[in-house]
């Protein structure tokens, strides 16, 4: 399986800028020798981040040929720069190999603000959380699908590829209303090393760990399975798993207690029973009880009941 760390693993802005970006010194030349530098494709990039995540600001900008685009601008300490951003770069290449239709591409880097950064293009219907918020007549089921096969086609690469971080904000609904799945490739490159702490995860995403990664071990395709379980009842509820729990403290302790989220936090009639049964199969403790994604993906394509 494959992890980053197994691998070994600004020009002046006024309002709406253009981005210059120049390769790092610090970085090695093989490091970005694989991936795409579209510093001079990028325009107008934002001054203001329009979102954060657990990793990143994310700005919008212009590319010449994809239009709207993010720019994700990691977030690390100054002395861990030039380590992490050699990982960034490694995993940048490794984004642009990806093709699926439910992957979110990775267009390429720039430099923005002294910090290398991804370009993606730009998804208009934000995440999955707040997407399904607000549409109640989303098609769920064929959403978890399209999640479902991204994460099947990473799993069964010859070298299988980990998420890692796989929550409802890491899933982007496009301008037609597909799925994508986003921001491993982040995650996998700057996530800490022991892996990062219970105590820098949010709640929101605290709910889709697995428990074994609580005691240490490293995320895996199983770990990514369980996420997976999760992601159906959100999708489907409207809201974070074990809502009961309003804390990081109560939704271990929660966790621990291998409670999981009960049928009554989705009160939507459309709810299918299979995908209820399957999200059960999904967050099973023990992570050889899980199913694999090749085998989750055609129990989402069933008529709903």
């Amino acid at each position: 399986m494959l992890f980053l760390s197994d691998r070994r693993a600004d020009t002046s802005l006024k309002g709406w800028g253009h981005v210059g970006c120049s390769t790092s010194k610090e970085l090695s030349v093989e490091s970005l020798s694989k991936c795409t530098d579209v510093s001079k494709r990028i325009t107008h990039v934002q001054l203001i981040p329009y979102a954060t995540g657990g990793y990143s600001d994310v700005f919008h900008a212009s590319h010449a040929e994809w239009g709207k685009v993010a720019v994700k601008r990691p977030r690390f300490i100054q002395e861990d720069k030039a380590r992490k951003e050699n990982r960034l770069a490694k995993e940048c290449s490794l984004m642009e190999d990806l093709r699926h239709d439910h992957i979110l591409p990775c267009i390429g880097y720039c430099r923005y603000r002294g910090v290398l950064c991804l370009v993606t293009p730009w998804a208009d219907n934000g995440t999955m959380g707040s997407y399904v918020r607000k549409d109640e007549g989303a098609d769920r089921q064929r959403l978890l699908s399209e999640v479902a096969s991204a994460l099947a086609y990473l799993h069964t690469r010859e070298t299988p590829i980990v998420h890692g971080d796989l929550h409802v904000s890491n899933v982007l609904i496009s301008g037609d209303g597909s799925a994508m799945l986003s921001d491993f490739g982040l995650s996998r490159a700057l996530r800490d090393e022991p892996e990062r702490s219970i105590t820098r995860t949010s709640l929101g995403r605290l709910v889709y760990t697995a428990p074994e990664l609580h005691g240490g071990y490293r995320p895996s395709l199983a770990s990514d399975v369980f996420a997976f379980g999760m992601l159906i009842v959100e999708t489907y509820s409207g809201r974070r798993p074990l809502a009961r729990a309003p804390t990081d403290v109560a939704a271990l302790i929660v966790l621990h207690k291998r409670e999981r989220p009960s049928r009554d936090e989705i009160i939507r009639a459309d709810f299918p029973r299979h995908l209820w049964e399957l999200a059960q199969e999904c967050w099973a403790h023990d992570p050889a009880l899980r199913p694999n994604m090749v085998d989750v993906l055609p129990r989402l394509t069933r008529i709903p009941e």
